[in-house]
């Protein structure tokens, strides 16, 4: 619903207010966003039923992420909606006053930085799960990769939009709001950092264990790297989609 409100100045004849209130769906906002993820809810366990689960196969190692896709849409619906925009949670050009090429090497650099620091930590990360004996996870989605080049060029697109969702979910709706309701501050922001990136791992837990502690730890850095470029999503995307499309490679490539 949309109000609009005008102003008119009789003697002149003339319009002095156009006003658009989208503020009025604020007051429903709490309701819609529980509704959102009571259909998350839903369409996961549905997901990991034993008899329904077959149905998010239609679509090769991505259909799987379907529940987080609709959240993330109802999400960012609902939030537009109550008269914010995407830019407030970094979707957006930076806003700085630089040239544009020179805004594009800065973020190409943050994205080379972010994605640095994912493969960085991951060596450290699979060492000490080895040492912990933590089980690796006995099957993996992308495994079908292998040899398989028209599938990998088919779904390389649909999981960049998949890494779009989530970094908008993730780092954008979910980080901000923890870190609004932790107080704002810094101490604030580095508390969301970690919560965000808990929640983060735990999302995968499909992939066991040590999938869940590999993907929060990425969430750290992704969440470290939205913190430190200002709160812009486009270079964690960057980094994230590039991350994983070395790994998706990576399996087409495996022996």
């Amino acid at each position: 619903m949309i109000v609009v409100e005008l102003n008119v100045d009789v003697s002149e004849g003339k319009i002095l207010v156009l006003k658009k209130n989208t503020h009025i769906w604020r007051d429903y906002s709490t309701a819609l966003y529980c509704s959102a993820f009571i259909l998350f809810a839903f369409l996961l366990a549905l997901r990991e039923s034993a008899v329904y689960g077959h149905i998010y196969d239609f679509l090769p190692i991505m259909g799987r992420t379907t529940p987080y896709v609709i959240l993330t849409l109802l999400m960012t619906t609902i939030y537009k909606l109550s008269g914010y925009h995407l830019r407030d949670i970094g979707l957006g050009w930076p806003q700085e006053h630089f040239s544009q090429r020179k805004t594009i090497v800065m973020l190409v650099i943050a994205a080379a930085l972010i994605l640095f620091g994912r493969i960085v930590t991951t060596i450290p990360t699979g060492f000490i799960l080895e040492q912990l004996n933590v089980p690796p996870t006995l099957s993996r989605p992308t495994d079908i990769l292998k040899d398989n080049l028209p599938l990998l060029l088919s779904i390389l697109p649909i999981m960049w939009l998949a890494v779009v969702s989530e970094e908008v979910l993730i780092r954008g709706l979910l980080m901000n709001a923890l870190a609004n309701a932790f107080g704002g501050k810094r101490q604030a922001w580095l508390l969301a950092i970690i919560v965000s990136s808990v929640i983060f791992g735990l999302g995968h837990f499909p992939n066991g264990l040590r999938g869940m502690i590999g993907s929060g730890i990425g969430g750290l850095v992704y969440g470290l790297g939205y913190y430190l470029t200002g709160r812009n999503l486009l270079p964690v995307i960057a980094a994230h989609a590039a991350g994983n499309t070395i790994a998706f490679v990576g399996a087409y490539f495996s022996d």
